[in-house]
């Protein structure tokens, strides 16, 4: 964070690694070595970027946010900083970091000030009810109270799952051996996948997985930021399992890559929404619903070397959504999206069985 005071000045802020304000100044000559100023004393760390704020000559407000779910201020008046005071929280009893998002301050006029922050409401016990967005202003003389503008959701953080799938016709004819594995790209962040190992399904076996397949932890989407999830289930019975799994993460991280691909793709060229996904030579393949009949040749061009040749090994679900996060916040503002799909498929080369057919519940909820 930089602000300037006046002509040839310049002065930075940062969140030092210890949890102190680190401050750098440029005085017309040269840049002087960082200073330090916290509340170790205390035993309080710094916890956000700093937010400053110049209304004068010689004049410098700084705020930042604290483990113990307070903003504090520092403030420089002409010789050396001053501070901090602690400012207090916003709503009940804090729950530490409450105020772990950035505060930001402006000055409205010189010697006035106001502070927006967010917080947390909580209850009498101390557990969070719901994030809370406020301010606070200085009149030149006095700080004012906390006031509220209410409860907010943005952006939000979402938890994405495959949780279970039906078999009503299996790929084998006694049953199928089954693993899901399961990818989450969401905008810059770093890929996530997951795989699991499920067991026999289907056939002379119980029909139905009753069980949290995959689930990712809580992710931030953006409103301006894309999501990319999908999912993959295959029948292979001898496979190596490490083996397995390293080719089905690869192989689910290079369709979130081809998805990456076709959303910046359609930013180049201005377009305001997606409605396929380009993978490879293949086009047209939808954003949202089964592609396992699509991309049954992509996928055994990535693990079907880990196919038993002669068995009925193969894929039998195949699906990735694609969801900006504007359309995510207002398609989960009741609660969630939770969405069956169903994946018809095919027997295997050798006609062990008959044509696959599965039914995976998939969800997103806000948390």
């Amino acid at each position: 964070m930089a602000v300037s005071w006046g002509e040839n000045r310049l002065d930075v802020f940062a969140l030092a690694d210890d949890g102190r304000l680190a401050h750098k100044w440029w005085d017309g000559i040269l840049w002087n070595e960082w200073e330090y100023l916290g509340l170790q004393a205390s035993g309080t760390n710094l916890v956000a970027t700093p937010s400053a704020v110049a209304w004068g000559p010689e004049r410098l407000d700084v705020f930042a946010s604290a483990d113990d779910g307070a903003v504090y201020h520092f403030w420089f008046a002409g010789d050396t900083f001053e501070g901090p005071e602690s400012l207090g929280h916003l709503g009940g009893t804090p729950v530490a970091p409450a105020f772990t998002p950035s505060p930001t301050a402006i000055a409205v006029a010189p010697n006035r000030l106001s502070l927006f922050a967010p917080g947390n409401q909580v209850d009498r016990e101390g557990n969070l009810v719901a994030p809370l967005m406020g301010y606070r202003t200085w009149d030149g003389s006095i700080w004012r109270n906390w006031t509220t503008f209410g409860n907010y959701g943005l952006p939000c953080r979402y938890q994405f799952s495959v949780d279970f799938f039906t078999v009503n016709t299996a790929r084998s004819l006694n049953q199928d051996t089954d693993t899901v594995q399961s990818t989450l790209k969401v905008g810059n962040s770093a890929t996530q996948t997951a795989t699991q190992y499920m067991g026999n399904w289907g056939g002379t076996e119980l029909k139905q997985a009753q069980v949290q397949a995959v689930t990712f932890a809580p992710a931030t989407v953006e409103l301006c930021e894309y999501a990319v999830f999908n999912y993959q289930i295959v029948n292979s019975a001898e496979a190596d399992k490490n083996v397995l799994d390293s080719a089905l993460n690869k192989a689910g991280e290079s369709l979130a890559d081809y998805a990456v691909s076709s959303i910046m793709k359609a930013l180049g060229q201005g377009l305001t929404a997606i409605t396929s996904i380009e993978v490879g030579t293949i086009t047209s393949v939808p954003v949202i619903g089964t592609i396992l009949s699509l991309l049954s040749p992509w996928l055994i061009d990535q693990v079907g070397s880990l196919f038993s040749a002669g068995r009925c090994d193969g894929a039998v679900a195949l699906e990735q959504v694609v969801l900006p996060g504007r359309d995510l916040h207002l398609a989960t503002a009741t609660g969630g999206i939770t969405e069956t799909t169903d994946h018809p498929g095919t027997d295997s080369p050798v006609g062990c069985g008959s044509n696959s057919d599965y039914s995976v519940t998939w969800s997103i909820k806000r948390t």
